[in-house]
């Protein structure tokens, strides 16, 4: 037997204080009386009790150690582990990438598959699905089967043994669907490889289009196994595809598109390029496209309030799901700042300056925290509670601030020589100082602070943080420890930069240099999609592409998952009835920053090389250990046995 979780265990300690509950009985009190005759007859039919009277008495203990015992034994996780023999493992690694909804199939082998009559089209797909399940009947009884899907991530979507878990295994093939995402070689290489690791005899056979990247490197490091190519689709290229696109509004507010259309195929292409705004139709462009050749469209004369631009490239090619891309519109949301204390006009001026952002100068007798602001920026004051939003603390009093301040940081003699205490020591990599050079920053006298235990350093001195910032729940904080007049901040390129960055980051924001503003907010499709809300929003709705809305309460970060269908999200932000934020993401297929390749449905020439050693000889011997442990858990057990001591001491309790 072994224990699964034996750090649980310190939970024996709770019997302990079980016990100790019992042994602490209040002190008798001091009662006189006028014989104590009948009393030692008492104690002596007391002591003369048997041992099953002594049980009955003390059941409840009993009972109560006994189910926190098996309580704490259940969390320890006990199991039986023994080695189980691992023979001849082989994993079916099912390429889902986009590209395998090429209509290049082969409808014959679909159709002697199903058992049924043939297909007018067949998808790359369905004819990975045929292959993989008319070669589970050559498998031999024993043999471990691990079914592995893979795309941009690789997932195990099933595993058993043959015969005994035939069904299951076809069950999962028959299942499978495509992922709007690129084929990752690597990522699948590595997993795959770790699925044969304990097996006496490994393979790994790819059902893949043959559409992904594959380099030297990744051929020098494959796994120890059996590595087997299935090709499937007869290698088609006429395909074409919307390869880029991107929408910006300019400083003037007018809104460019610029679209790019790339034939992938041998022969000419021709079509229209519609581009959508909202839902309707905007523009019509004819686009001829020569042999292996791009057209690129800059597009203007949008409407202002336009929010998400739709190009589709009209053409019947191999696949379909690459033909249309979808662009948001990047805005920036208000949000309200509040500059409480403010002592210069630089650091307004450069709050003003980042975009979105309504500022109001108040002096600490005016400030309310009812004002309803999403940011409050204090110079040299503090209110003796921390305001309802995220905060920026500038020259932190000594007094009354939500860090502690120990001292002065300043020109002092040491060793008979003068030095800067303040002076900058560490620059420690962090968004907020993303396109900020602080070279040549200097700073003549700073406050001393202790780093608190919710925030991270961002700039430090020697011995004290400089620049910090944290999360006090519920809310975002950065600290500056010095009045930014005692440095050359002000004079600096830099200085909007940093504080555009701070603003950003506290409501949640993406930066300059994110690949969120020049791609419009893309994600994955899949990944899931984080949301701060602004500290004045009351609810968050969430609208997919799908048409479902979801609600959620304002005041904490959203986590939303359901994003699998790629598309529009519409994610809007309220203060009550009043629509405060709309921010539209896109899931797409696109990746984020570079061209997609997932269009070019020409395979690859390096992918049949996984199969060989140098190109020679294919790999068919794995020699590993052949067993690998197995834990048969029998906490359940125990968490149904503390159950019935509950049961059964709450039933004596009652009598």
């Amino acid at each position: 037997m072994n224990l699964l979780s034996p750090w649980s265990l310190v939970w024996l300690a709770a019997a302990g204080a079980i016990l100790a509950l019992y042994l602490l009985k209040p002190r008798s009190r001091r009662v006189e009386v006028s014989s104590t005759w009948l009393w030692h007859g008492a104690l002596r039919e007391e002591s003369a009790r048997s041992l099953i009277q002594w049980l009955r008495r003390h059941l409840l203990l009993l009972l109560q150690l006994l189910v926190a015992l098996l309580g704490i034994f259940a969390l320890a996780r006990p199991a039986l582990t023994r080695e189980v023999p691992v023979g001849h493992t082989r994993v079916l690694a099912m390429d889902v990438s986009a590209a395998m909804l090429a209509r290049d199939g082969d409808p014959a082998i679909v159709a002697a598959a199903r058992g049924g009559a043939r297909p007018p089209v067949a998808t790359r797909l369905d004819e990975a699905r045929a292959r993989a399940l008319a070669l589970l009947g050559q498998f031999r009884p024993g043999d471990r089967v691990v079914v592995l899907r893979i795309a941009d991530r690789a997932q195990v979507v099933a595993q058993g043994t043959i015969p005994g878990d035939l069904d299951a295994i076809r069950s999962a093939i028959e299942r499978l669907q495509v992922l709007p995402a690129e084929l990752d070689f690597v990522n699948s290489l590595e997993v795959a490889g770790a699925l044969t690791r304990s097996a006496r005899l490994g393979e790994i056979i790819f059902f893949t289009g043959g559409v992904g990247d594959i380099d030297e490197a990744t051929l020098a490091h494959r796994p120890a196994a059996a590595i087997q190519v299935v090709p499937v689709g007869k290698g088609d290229a006429d395909n074409q595809a919307v390869t880029h696109l991107a929408a910006r509004r300019s400083p003037g507010g007018d809104v460019e598109v610029f679209t790019r259309v790339t034939n992938f195929g041998p022969q000419r292409a021709t079509g229209q390029v519609r581009v959508f705004v909202d839902g309707q139709l905007f523009q019509e462009t004819p686009v001829e496209l020569p042999p292996r050749q791009s057209q690129e469209l800059l597009l203007t004369e949008f409407p202002p309030n336009v929010s998400v631009v739709e190009a589709r490239f009209d053409r019947q090619d191999l696949l379909a799901i690459d033909n249309v891309a979808t662009a948001a519109v990047t805005v920036a949301p208000l949000r309200k700042v509040a500059l409480v204390g403010g002592r210069s006009d630089h650091l307004e001026r450069a709050l003003r300056a980042v975009p979105g952002v309504h500022l109001e100068r108040l002096e600490p007798p005016q400030y309310d925290p009812k004002g309803g602001f999403d940011v409050y920026v204090f110079e040299g004051w503090f209110p003796a509670q921390p305001p309802p939003g995220h905060w920026v603390m500038i020259d932190p009093p000594a007094k009354g601030a939500p860090v502690g301040v120990t001292g002065t940081l300043g020109r002092e003699t040491r060793g008979g020589r003068e030095v800067n205490t303040a002076q900058i020591a560490r620059v420690l990599p962090n968004p907020l100082l993303r396109g900020v050079d602080l070279a040549g920053v200097g700073i003549r006298d700073a406050k001393k602070v202790r780093l608190p235990e919710w925030a991270e350093e961002v700039v430090a001195a020697r011995e004290a943080p400089l620049i910090f910032m944290g999360y006090p729940r519920p809310y975002r904080a950065v600290v500056f420890a010095f009045d930014l007049r005692s440095s050359n901040l002000f004079g600096r390129v830099g200085f909007p930069i940093l504080i555009a960055n701070v603003i950003n980051w506290l409501t949640g924001e993406p930066m300059d240099g994110d690949a969120l503003i020049h791609a419009g907010d893309r994600f994955a499709p899949g990944d899931a999609l984080s949301i701060q809300p602004l500290p004045r929003a009351t609810r968050v709705q969430i609208e997919t592409p799908a048409q479902r809305r979801y609600r959620f309460d304002g005041n904490q970060p959203v986590r939303f998952v359901d994003t699998a269908l790629p598309g529009a999200y519409s994610v809007t932000q309220y203060a009550g009835n009043e629509e405060i934020v709309r921010r539209v993401y896109i899931a797409g297929v696109l990746p984020i920053g570079r061209e997609s390749s997932l269009a070019d449905l020409k395979p690859r020439d390096a992918v049949p090389n996984l199969s060989t050693i140098g190109g020679a000889q294919p790999l068919t011997v794995v020699l590993g250990p052949g067993k690998e442990q197995s834990h048969a858990e029998w906490w359940r057990l125990l968490g149904v046995a503390a159950l019935a001591g509950l049961l059964l001491e709450w039933w004596w309790f009652q009598r």
